[in-house]
């Protein structure tokens, strides 16, 4: 799955849980467990996303949809 694609569902799993900013989180949590910064993101936000790296995401992202800081 390509980041900007997998950045967008992350954003929208976050809307969904109330978050009242959930691009930012989402943008926020797929930078750190990619290592990069947004610049990065948005410049390459059609690679493909590492396996490993989407899997941290999602965890990442499971915990802050349920209230996680």
């Amino acid at each position: 799955m390509r980041l900007d694609v997998l950045l967008a569902r992350g954003a929208a799993r976050l809307a969904r849980a109330g978050s009242p900013s959930a691009r930012l989180d989402a943008e926020v949590l797929l930078c750190h467990v990619l290592g990069v910064d947004r610049t990065w993101l948005y410049t390459w936000g059609d690679r493909e996303a590492p396996s490993l790296a989407r899997a941290r995401f999602e965890a990442l992202l499971a915990a802050r949809a349920a209230g996680r800081p």
